[in-house]
């Protein structure tokens, strides 16, 4: 055999070492029953992986190796890379290590041989690899890119697979196997599955709040409030500073008409963590719905001043304000703030009109009972304030105009205005 061929066989043994070295990560790594019981493989994983990613330099340098291995590299950065595509801590991890490693040995070989002619060429391999690592990291890191691989890579094509061989791997009393299952389907979409997986959870770790509140979130969204309520209770029995646990038994006592608990549910959220503008606007919301006006304002104005950009906050307070007849320009400041700051809000456009009403201001409710029917032209109670307003105004062909149109939406309504039309 001559040196030709030696050099041929060697590059071949490296790289189906690579190939096979790589294959046991990612066995292991998703848990293939047949080899996640060795424990031989556990144990030599770091120094089969290190000896799967050493760079080119490194070889043909330090090993004084004249071998033609570029593409064994390549192999390594493409399983990382694949890994990248799934989010998968241990590949980022490994790709972006060993990389980092890369450029480490390229660096201590360029100062090595600085002075010499072949200096430029080291630097500059080691600065353009650089580059090109860190715009594939910047890429992937780009929201609208990982929200693309989420959708399209992720979720769609390989994580089942790979949930399929974790669940073989899932021993019968493996808690925290399962309430990672549990998540990845309910990342999924898939409840049934998730559910299912959480049940088996709280069976060993009774005592798991994390399990407890993604069973509340999911009887949450299928709105079975008064259940969730239940496993939230649970998870903050368990960790009283369980921010998210409280905050949507809060939102869930709202859905229930339990005002009182709701309060006294965000309230809490307040002390736990710091401030935020969304927690203090609920508790405003629902101070305000159970008739706690003060606290309400206070907790609303603490919101307004967190998140200034918010329109939710601005009506309510327009709202509590509105309870009082000395404050009627303020509330109809804070309507007005809130449109500014939401233009397409109808709620806030509606109460401003009913506000003129009571004021005795037609033509300014006419304006406003106009913008609801230009976002939502079936709005029947704004067809008849309007048709009431034109009324008012002795303007009767626009509010025969509103009361036909009524006819057909609310025969009811349209009746009153008709009423109040024949009067006239």
């Amino acid at each position: 055999m001559d040196e030709q061929e030696k050099k041929s066989l060697s590059v071949y043994l490296i790289a189906v070492t690579v190939i096979l070295a790589n294959l046991v990560v990612l066995s292991v790594l998703y848990q293939v029953p047949f080899l996640s019981d060795l424990p031989v493989i556990r144990k030599a994983l770091p120094l089969v992986s290190l000896a799967a990613v050493y760079p080119f330099e490194f070889f043909q340098y330090y090993l004084k190796q004249d071998l033609l291995i570029h593409f064994y590299w390549i192999m390594s950065v493409m399983i990382s890379a694949f890994g990248l595509m799934l989010f998968n801590r241990f590949a980022r991890t490994v790709f972006i290590v060993f990389n980092i490693l890369k450029f480490v040995i390229l660096g201590v070989i360029s100062v090595l041989h600085f002075g010499n002619y072949v200096f430029w060429g080291y630097f500059f391999k080691c600065y353009f690899n650089m580059v090109a690592f860190m715009l594939y990291i910047g890429y992937l890191t780009l929201p609208e890119i990982r929200q693309q691989f989420l959708a399209r890579t992720k979720e769609k094509h390989f994580e089942p697979w790979f949930l399929k061989l974790r669940r073989k791997a899932v021993g019968p009393k493996d808690g925290e196997g399962y309430f990672n299952l549990a998540l990845a389907y309910q990342k999924l979409g898939r409840m049934d599955e998730a559910w299912d997986f959480l049940s088996r959870t709280i069976a060993i770790l009774p005592k798991k709040a994390e399990a407890h509140f993604a069973m509340g979130q999911i009887l949450f969204d299928r709105h079975d409030y008064s259940q969730a309520i239940k496993s939230f209770q649970e998870a903050v029995r368990i960790d009283q500073v369980h921010l998210q646990a409280r905050y949507l038994l809060g939102q869930a006592y709202q859905r229930t008409g339990c005002l009182e608990e709701a309060v006294q549910s965000f309230r809490r959220c307040t002390y736990i963590d710091p401030p935020q503008g969304e927690i203090f606007r609920q508790l405003g919301i629902a101070c305000y719905q159970a008739g706690h006006l003060e606290e309400g304002e206070q907790a609303l104005l603490k919101s307004v001043d967190l998140d200034p950009q918010q329109h939710v906050g601005p009506y309510y307070l327009g709202l509590i304000m509105m309870k009082d007849p000395a404050r009627i320009k303020n509330a109809e400041e804070q309507l007005k703030k809130a449109v500014r700051l939401k233009a397409d809000f109808v709620d806030s456009y509606k109460e401003l009109g009913n506000l003129y009403v009571g004021q005795g201001d037609y033509k300014a409710a006419v304006r406003s009972f106009r913008d609801v029917l230009r976002l939502e032209p079936n709005q029947t109670q704004a067809h008849y304030q309007l048709g009431f307003a034109y009324a008012m105004l002795k303007d009767f062909d626009s509010a025969r105009r509103e009361h036909k149109i009524l006819k057909d939406m609310d025969p009811d309504l349209a009746q009153t205005l008709g009423i109040l039309l024949s009067r006239s």
